[in-house]
C-alpha cells in the first residue's frame, strides 16, 4: 500500500478481510488448508512441468511459447472449464509467452488431475 497504508483510513472490505484472517491463523483450521495446498502443490508437480516444480511456491508458470498459442491454449483449457490466464510481451519476453496459475487449497485431487490433462492436450510439449 505504500503512501496509501500510512495517509488515509482502511477501508470496511479491508477490516473485515484482515479480522477474517487474524480468526483464521488462529484457528487450527490454517494447518488444514496449509496442508491441502501442499498436497496439490505436490501433486501438479508430478503431473506438469514447470520451472517452479518442488519450489514449494503455489503460483505456476507453464511455458507456452508465442503469444497465439498462449491464448489458444487458454481459451481450449477455459473450455474444459478451468481458467488460466495467458501472460505475454510486455509481461514476458517475446516467444516466451506462457500460462499463469494460482493453486489453491480448496482445489481437489480431481481439480488438478482434470487440469493437467487439459494442460497436456493444450500446451505443445506437455504431453
Amino acid at each position: 500500500g505504500g503512501p496509501l497504508a500510512w495517509s488515509q483510513g482502511l477501508n470496511v472490505p479491508s477490516i473485515g478481510a484482515s479480522m477474517a484472517s487474524i480468526k483464521l491463523h488462529r484457528s487450527p483450521e490454517l494447518a488444514r488448508l496449509q496442508r491441502s495446498l501442499q498436497a496439490n502443490m505436490v501433486l501438479f508437480d508430478e503431473l506438469v512441468a514447470t520451472a517452479q516444480r518442488g519450489a514449494g511456491f503455489p503460483l505456476k508458470v507453464i511455458r507456452v511459447g508465442e503469444a497465439a498459442d498462449a491464448i489458444k491454449a487458454s481459451a481450449g483449457i477455459l473450455e474444459r472449464g478451468f481458467y488460466t490466464s495467458a501472460v505475454f510481451f510486455p509481461i514476458v519476453r517475446k516467444g516466451e509467452a506462457a500460462l499463469r496459475i494460482m493453486l489453491r487449497a480448496d482445489n481437489t485431487l480431481e481439480d488438478i488431475r482434470a487440469f493437467a490433462a487439459a494442460v497436456h492436450d493444450f500446451v505443445p510439449g506437455q504431453k
